[in-house]
């Protein structure tokens, strides 16, 4: 999408701010608001689309570590052990920040429940919009 947009091929698309603040600050993309709730510390004078008209507005891209199903529990623990270690350095966070990202860490059972709540709100999208499964 990226190339899509530099080429004029479409007029707008909702990208990462990894990938886009670099565009925006060399100019080549125009920020029109920010899907998040609050303002970018990179681009504090774009505004969230929740308070752009739209109140509410809140999508926010999600990664984490899957294990396979079955995988024991004490691994699991010390696996998120480890995970939140390096979320808690000053470092790692430093160089997160520098793309407006922000580990949020937590339990896997929050996780979980965080997948699961997205999913059922675009679940509920695509039914209310009539959008065919593929």
């Amino acid at each position: 999408m990226t190339s899509a947009l530099l080429a004029g091929e479409v007029q707008f698309f909702f990208d990462t701010s990894i990938t886009a603040i670099p565009q925006i600050k060399a100019g080549k993309f125009r920020a029109l608001g920010r899907s998040g709730l609050s303002r970018s510390p990179s681009l504090p004078q774009v505004q969230p689309i929740s308070e752009s008209g739209v109140p509410g507005f809140n999508i926010v891209g999600r990664n984490g570590l899957l294990a396979p199903a079955g995988t024991p529990p004490l691994v699991i623990a010390k696996l998120n052990t480890a995970i939140q270690h390096i979320f808690d350095s000053q470092d790692y966070r430093e160089q997160l920040a520098r793309y407006d990202l922000e580990p949020l860490g937590g339990t896997p059972e929050q996780f979980e429940s965080d997948l699961q709540a997205d999913m059922n709100r675009w679940a509920r999208v695509f039914v209310e919009q009539k959008i065919p499964k593929q």
